[in-house]
């Protein structure tokens, strides 16, 4: 699930899963400027949405309270492309 902060048109709490349809849907939600995405209560992330986020373009997204395992994981992806 994701909410747009209220306050903050440019910024999203996910919260539960991302998933790549779902985390694709997000950015076509906020086609201009940079997407700010707060991950702190994300639990479970698909494979294809980890790959989406370390191929955004620099400065398109810029995750917040990332947790460290997921940090991990996108270093891990951008070391194999």
């Amino acid at each position: 699930m994701a909410r747009k902060d209220t306050g903050r048109h440019d910024r999203v709490h996910v919260i539960g899963a991302l998933t790549e349809p779902h985390l694709q849907d997000l950015l076509e939600d906020m086609p201009g400027g940079q997407i700010l995405l707060d991950l702190a209560q994300v639990g479970r992330v698909d494979a294809e949405a980890v790959s989406l986020l370390a191929n955004l373009p620099p400065g398109r997204c810029r995750l917040l309270d990332c947790p460290k395992w997921l940090s991990l994981r996108i270093e891990q992806e951008l070391a194999c492309t």
